[in-house]
């Protein structure tokens, strides 16, 4: 217990100074602004595709397929169940507003696992635990392109299934597909190894430079404006306390393992960040 309490505060710690690096980068013009995108865009298009292709290419093992199925199945049910809940609470939240009404359930249906889940499971699981989270995520997240993308813009937009196709085909989503395709190949056991340590040196950069650019956002934004949302409060205790304690509450009724009851945690108890 006190193994695992040290470790999250190590790594929550290394978290908020990767943030403040990025917030005094932009806050004391250290970097010009536009360098925020910038590394955004890199992170996009480089480092976290590398994570999931490092991840999937070295754990994935087609004998073990079933075990990815439930695994897949039971973080679906989670994230379903959630976001039915977070129906009537965003319309609740919103007050009739339809713009926010969409944001609202956007940020109750979908956490940001990459800024803070990502590290965490890193630092408890390694990379083997890396694959097993993004199975356990894996509906939330094609969900998150399929309809969440769509929240942003009212009823009036909703995404039709070539909008769909679009959103999917992104380096993450296909740095995945690949990464699995590599993995049922044995790709670890021929491909050489400058290729993979490659990919996992650049893998290796995606959790700095995410928090980095976490911060470097934040740093734009009118802190003190923000600070006095009464709704974004509640909007907080919901997403980091409510719906991971009720998530947690029903592992342990169905008696559920202590790496899916984590992997609810980090899964679930995440702010909305970049998103």
């Amino acid at each position: 217990m006190i193994t695992a309490f040290l470790t999250t505060l190590e790594e929550m710690t290394k978290i908020l100074l990767f943030v403040i690096i990025g917030f005094a980068l932009n806050r004391l013009n250290i970097l010009p602004k536009s360098v925020g995108s910038a590394i955004s865009r890199l992170i996009t298009i480089l480092f976290l595709p590398a994570l999931q292709l490092y991840s999937n290419m070295t754990e994935f093992n087609l004998k073990d397929i079933a075990d990815y199925g439930a695994l897949v199945a039971l973080g679906a049910l989670f994230w379903g169940a959630i976001t039915l809940l977070a129906f009537p609470v965003s319309k609740k939240l919103a007050g009739g507003n339809i713009e926010d009404k969409g944001v609202f359930q956007y940020g109750l249906s979908f956490s940001n696992t990459g800024a803070v889940g990502i590290p965490l499971v890193l630092a408890f699981f390694g990379t083997a635990g890396l694959f097993k989270f993004g199975l356990f995520l894996l509906v939330g997240t094609i969900m998150t392109y399929a309809w969440g993308v769509s929240l942003f813009f009212g009823d009036d937009l909703r995404a039709s299934f070539r909008q769909f196709i679009v959103h999917m085909l992104n380096p993450v989503f296909i740095a995945m597909i690949i990464g699995f395709i590599l993995g049922s190949l044995s790709a670890k056991n021929w491909m050489p190894k400058l290729v993979i340590n490659l990919v996992g040196d650049l893998a290796g950069c995606y959790v700095p430079m995410s928090l980095i650019s976490v911060g470097f956002a934040i740093a734009e934004y009118p802190l003190r404006s923000i600070i006095k949302l009464p709704k974004g409060y509640l909007f907080t205790v919901l997403r980091l306390i409510v719906i991971p304690a009720l998530a947690i509450l029903a592992a342990w009724v169905f008696g559920l393992s202590k790496e899916i009851a984590t992997f609810i945690v980090l899964g679930f108890a995440n702010p909305c960040g970049m998103n």
